[in-house]
């Protein structure tokens, strides 16, 4: 039986556990000898889920170097997705909706982030209100700016989603600006960024859509705006962030 884990007696277990900007890196014992292995997935998270695939598709009778290749090729849409911008600060999108899942990235992004995080979100409306309040006040704590944006409003008002999201940032003595048209809070955030800046735009993940009033749906991708709203943005020769 396989086990795997990063701190305890197992099976399968790694160290040196290091998160370089848009990819991961550890270290594990094959057939012996230390070899380094890299997901192209920022976040500690990430060397978990590793494991647990080395030691499922070991069990399964695969090889490692047939396994080590695909975790270096391994990208799932939307989740801790690094865009390629070619820019001096650097855009992940993430699906988390959720207090946890938005601490999860955000807390995670924080431990090697080399600039200021700026992450830009909103909620879904017709769903949890309750929620609202809560990941305002993870992005409060954990980003050091907010952009609090639209998701999928559905029937309710995008201002009221957006003043629940606004009362939570506040509460965890976070700032934060609101733009409601997702696209514009995307080009604002990509705007403000400076070199070794990290934005998160979180919600939406791999969805290509908004879901407006009365169902209607709107093509809207997180991954094209923001490799569209590159072209615009010239690199910055300044390495100090402005203050805030």
């Amino acid at each position: 039986m396989q086990n795997f884990g990063l701190d305890n007696e197992v099976n399968v277990t790694s160290s040196d556990v290091r998160t370089l900007g848009g990819y991961t890196e550890f270290k594990m014992y094959i057939n012996k000898m230390l070899e380094t292995i890299r997901v192209n997935i920022p976040g500690r998270f990430t060397a978990y889920n590793a494991l647990a695939a080395i030691g499922v598709t070991s069990m399964l009778g695969c090889q490692m170097d047939a396994i080590l290749p695909a975790l270096l090729e391994l990208k799932v849409p939307g989740r801790s997705e690094v865009v390629d911008i070619k820019k001096t600060f650097s855009i992940v999108v993430d699906y988390a909706h959720t207090a946890s899942s938005l601490e999860a990235i955000l807390s995670s992004t924080k431990k090697y982030a080399k600039g200021r995080i700026i992450c830009v979100f909103g909620c879904g409306g017709n769903r949890d209100k309750e929620k609202r309040l809560d990941m305002g006040k993870v992005a409060g704590k954990y980003a050091n700016f907010t952009v609090i944006t639209t998701d999928n409003p559905r029937d309710e008002s995008p201002k009221a989603i957006m003043n629940a999201i606004e009362k939570g940032v506040k509460e965890s003595n976070g700032l934060c600006t609101k733009i409601e048209n997702r696209k514009e809070a995307i080009r604002f955030a990509m705007r403000i960024a400076w070199k070794n800046d990290i934005i998160i735009v979180a919600g939406k993940g791999h969805e290509k859509y908004q879901i407006l009033k009365g169902g209607k749906k709107i093509h809207f991708d997180d991954v094209e705006v923001i490799k569209n709203l590159a072209r615009e943005f010239p690199e910055k020769d300044i390495e100090t962030p402005a203050a805030m």
